[in-house]
């Protein structure tokens, strides 16, 4: 098996299977795993991977909340996107890290977030389940510099995907074939990167107006923030 592909979303998980064995010559195998659910969804993968040689990982799963308060927040909701988002890239990376040091040789890949960088206190779990990403592979790399293992962050802004409602791809808002091309240029080659130019020149703006106007570039100051759009965003 060249490639294999982890889930909650069976049907999903089966599109993407599809469309790639349609496209590349490659062995695709897709495994549903609940990852919210303890260890239950982790014993799964490790099952399937034990006797799998895995050169290279690549943590995305993220677990979004809704628009609302801190205060409106559900304590079961929040739980899972933490679980979720942090306990993912973790266990993941301690169930294939063995291998590969042995190997001295491996790639493990860790999505961030614009986000986690930005002043977005509104939902902010979600915000700091990223930066826990961030910081996570960030002390990877210094502790395993010399191991032969790649650790790399991903801090994408928007990507035209499900997760941002498919939003029509644009120079700020790339489709995911264009993000993912960008992207696979830079592994190895940088710590840290948002993998793609636009977002990089975004990332780093926004980093120049957190610094000058500090806690007014929150984007709870933002006229995008009108009374009456948050009443709508919230009844989402």
């Amino acid at each position: 098996c060249n490639l294999i592909i982890i889930g909650h979303d069976a049907a999903g998980l089966k599109t993407v299977e599809t469309a790639i064995k349609q496209k590349y010559p490659v062995q695709v195998r897709s495994l549903v795993a609940d990852f919210s659910n303890g260890m239950e969804g982790f014993d799964a993968v490790k099952a399937v991977l034990k006797d799998l040689d895995v050169g290279v990982l690549i943590n995305t799963a993220a677990v979004d909340l809704s628009y609302k308060t801190f205060d409106l927040l559900a304590g079961a909701d929040m739980k899972r996107c933490i679980d979720v988002n942090c306990g993912t890239p973790t266990v993941m990376m301690n169930m294939v890290l063995p291998g590969m040091l042995a190997k001295k040789k491996g790639i493990i890949v860790n999505f961030g977030s614009f986000v986690a960088e930005a002043n977005c206190p509104m939902p902010t779990v979600y915000p700091s389940t990223k930066a826990f990403c961030h910081k996570l592979t960030r002390d990877m790399q210094v502790w395993y510099k010399d191991s032969g293992v790649i650790f790399q962050t991903v801090i994408p802004g928007v990507v035209g995907s499900p997760m941002a409602d498919n939003t029509p791809p644009s120079l700020l808002i790339p489709s995911p074939e264009q993000y993912t091309s960008s992207l696979v240029k830079t592994v190895g080659w940088v710590d840290t990167t948002c993998g793609y130019l636009p977002h990089d020149l975004q990332l780093a703006t926004m980093k120049i107006l957190n610094f000058v106007f500090g806690d007014f570039s929150m984007i709870k100051y933002w006229p995008f923030h009108r009374k009456d759009q948050f009443i709508s965003k919230k009844n989402l």
